[in-house]
C-alpha cells in the first residue's frame, strides 16, 4: 500500500477516477485510498 505521502501525490497528479494497481491487494480507485486529501485553495 502506498504511504499517506505518495497517495497525496497521486492525488495531485492524477485523474480523480484513476485506478491504481497495489500488488497483493488488487485495483482500488484512488478516492478509496485518500477519501479527503489536503487541497490549497488560496
Amino acid at each position: 500500500m502506498p504511504c499517506g505521502a505518495c497517495r497525496q501525490v497521486m492525488q495531485e497528479l492524477l485523474p480523480a477516477n484513476a485506478a491504481i494497481q497495489i500488488d497483493g491487494v488488487g485495483t482500488r480507485h484512488l478516492q478509496q485510498l485518500l477519501p479527503e486529501g489536503f487541497e490549497l485553495n488560496p
